[in-house]
Parts: C-alpha cells; structure tokens; sequence
C-alpha cells in the first residue's frame, strides 16, 4: 500500500483479525510479496527506507501494532505499545539461522583444474 504519510507500507493481519501489523517508510518490498499472501515469523517482508512523510529523515522502520475490537455496530483499533510484546517474542526459542545470502560473481574464485 502506498499512502502520502506511511509511504510504502504493509498491513498484516492476524488469523483472528484482532492485531493489524503496520510497516511503513519502506524503501521497496520483498521479491514476490502480494495482497492476500500468507506470511510467517521471520519472513522478509521489505526493506528499510523513508518514504511518505520521512523523506527527509535517515531510513527508518515505523512499526506500529493495533488491536482491532469488533461489535456488532463498529470497529476500534486501539495502538498498542510494541516494546512488551517484543520482549515475550524476545523470550521464545530463537529462530534458525537463515540460509545463506547469494555470492556475487564478481566475488567469487574459480578454481582451475589442470587437465593432463
């Protein structure tokens, strides 16, 4: 999504649809993120930047967590404060490591095998 303050951004939902997840001032989104994809702990979701109202500021995240309370007549989000929920995350078994990131070619040495 794209909005003048936020930049590029992205909402996600959970599977309850009572947290929205906000990521904006992003620089460009992840190869082959779409509407409607499923995404998981730990999964690339974009990178760094400032756009939207940050434009003049150093790349940043603006990282933001609402609860969303439903009723019959309407809907509240109330923004939550992030840090408490981090530091339970901070507490679960840590996440693998991820897979290595690609070789540039101009990185790497071929080695020569001498034919006899």
């Amino acid at each position: 999504a794209w909005s003048a303050r936020g930049g590029r951004s992205v909402y996600l939902l959970d599977r309850e649809g009572q947290y929205r997840f906000f990521y904006c001032h992003l620089s460009r989104y992840a190869p082959g993120l779409v509407n409607g994809a499923a995404v998981r702990r730990g999964d690339l979701i974009g990178y760094v930047g400032n756009t939207g109202n940050a434009r003049y500021t150093a790349p940043h995240l603006h990282f933001e967590i609402v609860r969303l309370v439903t009723s019959a007549a309407s809907t509240v989000s109330r923004v939550l404060n992030p840090y408490p929920l981090l530091r339970q995350l901070l507490e679960q078994p840590p996440l693998p490591p991820p897979p290595p990131l690609p070789v540039l070619a101009n990185e790497l040495v071929v080695p020569s095998y001498d034919q006899q």
